[in-house]
């Protein structure tokens, strides 16, 4: 018997791309400050690689202030594209930098209390950014002793391109694969948080927000 298959509901993000300049600064306040010199991921495994402290976020750091402009304004394009009217403003909450040496990698993840995040590819063209959700027909949620990780997850590999930022919704699990270049894999990743009037602008009276 013939069938025809009939996606739906896709999942979209967004590519933007990054001023030159803004790459080359972001690479040069990385190794000036030294600011990578800390502990690899997750108690200190050497295969996972390393990002910047979460307590020392780059987003405060006056040094990358060009960079959250940049950033915000491309959120507002993104807010605009998909029609947020139920909060005012998108801004960073936090900021910060990866670095995958030869071989190193970064497990699966997704980022809470954040709306949508972002990776900007400053270095690097090895080491594929796995985007990654449950397949819905997939058993494992109604027997959870089931398991079968083949069939649990629909993939896309994302390959890096520097000199391209992507925006992405924050619980969309990804994680990074091998970086098989002896050159080092430089990443900034951000979350955000919503800032000012929330909530239904047309019959619901709105609440403020703000990212402390």
């Amino acid at each position: 018997m013939e069938f025809q298959k009939i996606d739906i509901l896709p999942t979209q993000i967004y590519e933007f791309c990054i001023p030159d300049i803004l790459v080359t600064t972001a690479i040069n306040m990385l190794d000036k400050y030294k600011l990578m010199d800390t502990d690899n991921r997750w108690d200190n495994k050497p295969h996972f690689g390393k990002s910047t402290p979460g307590d020392k976020s780059l987003h405060k750091n006056f040094n990358f202030n060009q960079h959250v402009k940049f950033i915000e304004s491309c959120l507002d394009k993104v807010m605009e594209d998909l029609s947020f009217n139920y909060i005012e403003k998108l801004k960073i909450s936090l900021m910060w930098a990866n670095v995958s040496k030869t071989n190193q990698w970064h497990h699966g993840h997704k980022h809470p209390w954040s709306i949508v995040s972002g990776i900007l590819y400053l270095q690097g063209n090895s080491g594929r950014t796995w985007f990654s959700r449950k397949n819905p027909y997939h058993i494992s949620d109604m027997f959870p002793c089931y398991y079968e990780s083949e069939k649990e997850e629909i993939i896309h590999k994302h390959n890096p391109k520097p000199g391209t930022m992507l925006i992405f919704p924050s619980d969309l699990i990804h994680s990074v694969d091998e970086n098989k270049e002896e050159q080092d894999r430089i990443t900034m990743s951000f979350n955000t948080f919503p800032e000012g009037e929330a909530g239904n602008k047309l019959n619901l009276s709105g609440f403020d927000l703000k990212i402390i």
